[in-house]
């Protein structure tokens, strides 16, 4: 097979730690800046789209999630991980893709109309026949991405998840607008997709040839651990909207969804962003046990300071945070985020856990893990519906501890292994500064009083509450960092923080120098031809 240049990279023995840098800090950015912008985005749609509404678009989308990762048949994880590849080997991917694409659609419009019966929803089938469209597209934005990643771009990829977020906001505030109530969703999900394809298309230049198959042989080994693995994962995080839809109606699984996707949006932008670079670094050094295990430490503090502060102001304001965003009518999701924002700092652990697995070849064992999680979920979803939403949160929370616990089991017999031990040892510092910001917030909080029915009080008083917070947080976690110098993970999240800056610092500073360089050079090019012309006398 004739290899290409499709899956270059700067270092093929190590890691490129400017290139690593530059994507991390766009990883930072481009999650702050989607966080942020949905905050706004679910402001505007929970006051014209109905609890009713997202929890249909909800039910139809934990199906076909699902299903889609069967689709990828686990090639986009498998193409990043894999040293060397033939271009021969991008397109039989991206055939196999759509075939399985456009099998499972075909799949899911003939089971969409007893599902709409079983969920109770009226616009079920409609919602699964829009969906199945969104397939077709994701072959080329798995392949596409993948080829970013494996060249370490991830400061391209970054860009393109921002602008492929900002096309789902024009569309669905339109029709949502307009009525089509969860239709308006479905427009927006495509349209993101389709955003996505024309970027990608733009970044890697890179085109399907003829049909072809055989050349995925050598790497089904992999990719189909992969597919398992990753759809089980989907549905480990999915089979909770299946079950509360089901059994408690759309209604309360759009309240349900809102209060997890609320409690989720910090480690889903800092956590799973950086999980792809996580994964393509790991990827690298996979045989350097050293190199792996201190990547890993470094990465669960890095990604738990970014993330704990938000979930410590969750956990404060769930239900005033709540009703300020989406109104009164969406109210009965603050105590379940409450409780789930607790549940965040073992999420980043699973995170972290997974991409070292995956990275070290062991999606076969970390199977075992999703079908235990799955029959736990849903174990504690049947069993603790019947006490309402509150409880089901709290059961979700302490699965993501079984979660963490069964992954260390799997690096036990390794040579990368971590203990519970050395993971608490880990995140001391994070928790520690968490714990002071808590303490310190709730004071505040009772000080200043409960939510009110004013909108202009209750924003300024969350306002205060989440400055106050992050102030104290990052206070508490600096000072550790200056006494605690013997804990080597935080020591190398601050090094890796600080030349981060530096390098953002040194890059600002140079486009800011070319650009008036280039205007000098303009104002000097005007005046040489001001004397340059003929002067007339007057």
């Amino acid at each position: 097979m004739r290899r290409t240049r499709v899956g270059r990279r700067a270092d093929v023995s190590g890691l490129d730690v400017r290139r690593l840098r530059a994507g991390a800090l766009w990883t930072f950015m481009g999650g702050s800046g989607i966080t942020i912008a949905q905050f706004l985005l679910g402001l505007v749609l929970a006051r014209l789209l109905s609890p009713s509404d997202f929890g249909e678009f909800i039910a139809v989308t934990s199906i076909t999630s699902v299903l889609l990762l069967f689709a990828q048949i686990g090639m986009p994880q498998t193409l990043v991980r894999t040293k060397e590849l033939a271009s021969e080997q991008f397109n039989a991917a991206f055939w196999t893709m759509t075939v399985g694409a456009v099998l499972t659609a075909g799949a899911i419009a003939l089971v969409a109309a007893p599902l709409s019966r079983l969920f109770d929803a009226p616009h079920f089938a409609h919602i699964a026949y829009g969906m199945c469209f969104a397939f077709l597209i994701i072959p080329y934005n798995g392949v596409a991405m993948a080829i970013l990643r494996r060249r370490m771009m991830f400061d391209v990829a970054a860009r393109i998840s921002v602008w492929s977020f900002a096309a789902t906001v024009p569309s669905t505030i339109l029709l949502a607008a307009t009525g089509f109530g969860p239709f308006a969703l479905v427009a927006g999900a495509i349209a993101s997709m389709l955003t996505t394809s024309l970027l990608v298309a733009g970044a890697t230049r890179w085109r399907p040839a003829k049909p072809a198959f055989m050349p995925i042989a050598p790497l089904w080994g992999y990719a189909r651990y992969a597919m398992f693995n990753s759809a089980m994962s989907m549905l480990n995080s999915r089979v909770d909207n299946l079950l509360v839809g089901s059994r408690l109606g759309v209604q309360n699984l759009g309240v349900y969804n809102r209060a997890y996707s609320l409690a989720r949006i910090p480690t889903d932008q800092f956590g799973e962003g950086m999980f792809q670079i996580l994964f393509s670094s790991l990827s690298r050094v996979q045989d350097d046990c050293k190199q792996s295990r201190d990547l890993s430490s470094t990465a669960i503090v890095l990604i738990s300071s970014l993330t704990s502060p938000f979930l410590v102001v969750l956990a404060l304001c769930g239900p005033g945070i709540v009703g300020l965003l989406y109104g009164k009518e969406w109210y009965g999701a603050g105590e379940p985020l409450q409780v789930m924002a607790v549940g965040g700092a073992l999420i980043v652990v699973s995170i972290t856990l997974r991409g070292l697995i995956s990275a070290q070849g062991l999606v076969k064992q970390l199977f075992g893990v999703h079908a235990w999680n799955l029959a736990v979920t849903s174990g504690v979803v049947l069993g603790l519906s019947p006490f309402g939403l509150t409880a089901v949160a709290a059961g979700i929370t302490l699965k993501e501890g079984v979660t963490v616990f069964l992954m260390t089991r799997i690096l036990r017999s390794t040579a990368v292994a971590f203990s519970l031990a050395e993971i608490g040892h880990i995140l001391a510092p994070v928790v520690l500064a968490a714990i002071i910001a808590f303490l310190a917030g709730g004071l505040l909080f009772t000080e200043i009083g409960g939510a009110r029915d004013v909108w202009l009080f209750e924003a300024f008083r969350l306002g205060a509450m989440t400055a106050f917070v992050f102030g104290v947080y990052l206070t508490a976690l600096v000072v550790v960092a200056l006494v605690w110098t013997g804990h080597g993970p935080l020591q190398a999240s601050r090094a890796l923080v600080a030349g981060t800056a530096r390098e953002a610092a040194r890059t600002l500073w140079e486009r800011l120098g070319r650009h008036r360089g280039e205007r000098g050079n303009e104002a000097a090019a005007e005046v040489a031809l001001a004397f340059s012309k003929p002067q007339r006398c007057e």
